[in-house]
């Protein structure tokens, strides 16, 4: 259950997000909005239920904290930041949970980027 975690947030989930949040970064004229609604749209059909399932009731993805909830981690970030996580409360509560550890703090600190702690309520 690890790996195939792992797998599907390395290779479908953080490069999907990363694009998305990536190209709204530009100035308005220069977005594709139907790039971005479209991206919208898979998130809140595909992407935020399947792992919204794949956390359930539990806490961490695997049920203890592991290495596939820090991979989650900034997905998670850039989603919160589009505005992605409002349908999904148990993903938003997972965020705080992350962004309440020490390392996630100091990760984001060392981005030169510290997060204001805003998670959608």
């Amino acid at each position: 259950q690890f790996l195939q975690l792992q797998s599907f947030l390395i290779a479908t989930v953080y490069p999907f997000v990363a694009g998305l949040y990536l190209h709204t970064l530009k100035p308005t004229a220069e977005q594709d909005h139907d790039f971005v609604a479209a991206g919208k749209k898979k998130w809140a059909d595909k992407l935020g239920p399947v792992l919204a399932g794949a956390l359930g009731d539990k806490m961490y993805l695997l049920g203890e904290f592991s290495a596939v909830d820090l991979l989650l981690a900034k997905p998670l970030r850039n989603a919160d930041a589009l505005g992605l996580l409002s349908d999904f409360p148990t993903l938003q509560q997972h965020l705080r949970r992350l962004a309440d550890r020490p390392s996630y703090a100091v990760a984001y600190a060392a981005e030169g980027k510290a997060w204001s702690g805003r998670v959608a309520q």
